[in-house]
């Protein structure tokens, strides 16, 4: 991620105390636009397909962030400590770090493993209006999800082989608790079989 983006981002989305859904809306309209034109200057000056869509995802990433530390950050001002633990993941395509043109932002807020999800409702809702809803009012399409650590890998032993290694593997931490990310990560790492280019020979 560039030190220009970054700082471009903090110029525009460093969203300071309370400030008002069409504000940050409209900082963020415009970030994405000033972005977009230059990604597609890039393009158009010759740099490549795969350059793009990581520019494109970097461009999502740096503003998820910003969203999701005001969105916590609003929570504890108006309702104290988290009830939770939360982390924001990226899946798919995103969370490869490529997001194409029109391609869906599939992302998760992942929980811990004992929490009810009943319990963490109030700030699951708190995250999809402040961080979810700007991203729909910008035109930007989002696929999103709220799964504990286990249920990740419950609802993956029910999909097929192709389809979890399509996401679990790709699964990407973008904010939030980093313990709750590399906690799935070594439970993945436990439980995926050696190949048999590395199982030992009897």
């Amino acid at each position: 991620m560039s030190s220009r983006l970054l700082k471009h981002a903090l110029e525009r989305l460093n969203f300071v105390g309370e400030v008002p859904t069409a504000q940050r809306l409209a900082a963020c309209k415009t970030f994405l636009q000033l972005e977009g034109a230059n990604i597609l200057a890039q393009h158009q000056a010759g740099e490549s397909g795969l350059a793009v869509v990581k520019a494109r995802a970097a461009m999502i990433d740096v503003m998820l962030v910003h969203l999701f530390d005001y969105a916590v950050t609003a929570w504890n001002r108006t309702n104290g400590s988290l009830p939770a633990p939360v982390c924001l993941v990226a899946l798919g395509g995103y969370g490869r770090a490529e997001l194409s043109p029109l391609s869906d932002i599939d992302i998760m807020f992942l929980f811990p493993s004992k929490v009810k999800l009943a319990v963490v409702k109030p700030l699951q809702e708190h995250l999809i209006n402040e961080i979810l809803y700007i991203l729909w009012d910008c035109g930007l399409k989002v696929g999103h999800s709220t799964r504990t650590v286990d249920d990740v890998f419950t609802e993956a032993r029910r999909k097929s082989i192709k389809d979890r290694a399509a996401r679990i593997p790709h699964a990407r931490r973008n904010a939030g608790a980093f313990h709750l990310f590399l906690a799935g990560l070594r439970k993945f790492l436990r439980q995926r079989k050696p190949s048999r280019l590395h199982r030992r020979t009897p």
